[in-house]
C-alpha cells in the first residue's frame, strides 16, 4: 500500500478517536516529521569549528600550526577513540570498516600513512574498492580533520568529486 494510503487510514482512524478531521492529523503527523528531519540536520551537519588556533606568530617567526584538540599520535598509539573516517571525500561506512581493521581508526593516523599503503590495504581486502575509491588525497584531507581546519577540509572537498580532484 503506498505511504499516503497509509497516511490517510491513519488519519482516518485518529479521526474517530479523537475528534479532529483528518486533514488537522495529516498537518500534525507532517510537523513532527519535520521536526525530526530538522534535529537529524543540525545534529548531523558540521557546526563551526570549535578547535583552538595558534597566536599569530611575531614578525620574522613561521606562523605556528593550529592547536589540535588533541595530540597527533604516532603510529602504534591507540589510546585515542577512533574518529568517524566517513568525514573524508571517499570513505564510505565499507572502506571506514577496512582502514579500522588494519589499524587506521583516527584522522592523524591517515595523515601519516602512505597512499600506496592505502591502495594495498584496499587491494587486500577487496580489489573492488580501488575501482570505487582513489584515497589519492585521504591523507590531505586527514591531516585537515586531524588540526581541527574544518574550514580548510571543507574547502579542499568543494574541489573534489568523489574523493578525487577535479
Amino acid at each position: 500500500m503506498p505511504v499516503t494510503g497509509n497516511l490517510t487510514a491513519l488519519c482516518m482512524a485518529a479521526q474517530n478517536s479523537a475528534g479532529l478531521p483528518g486533514w488537522a492529523w495529516a498537518l500534525i503527523i507532517l510537523g513532527v516529521l519535520a521536526l525530526f528531519a530538522l534535529i537529524w540536520y543540525l545534529v548531523s551537519r558540521d557546526g563551526p569549528s570549535a578547535q583552538p588556533t595558534a597566536a599569530p606568530a611575531p614578525a620574522g617567526e613561521p606562523a605556528a600550526a593550529p592547536i589540535s584538540s588533541r595530540a597527533e599520535p604516532a603510529i602504534g598509539d591507540a589510546d585515542l577513540p577512533p574518529d568517524n573516517l566517513t568525514r573524508i571525500e571517499g570513505i564510505g561506512p565499507r572502506i571506514s570498516q577496512v582502514l579500522g581493521d588494519a589499524g587506521i581508526c583516527t584522522f592523524a593516523r591517515l595523515s601519516q600513512t602512505e597512499v600506496s599503503a592505502i591502495n594495498d590495504i584496499l587491494e587486500a581486502a577487496d580489489p573492488r574498492l580501488l575501482r570505487l575509491a582513489d584515497p589519492a588525497t585521504w591523507p590531505e584531507q586527514a591531516r585537515l580533520a586531524a588540526i581541527g581546519d574544518v574550514g580548510g577540509l571543507n574547502d579542499l572537498q568543494r574541489e573534489l568529486k568523489g574523493g578525487r580532484r577535479a
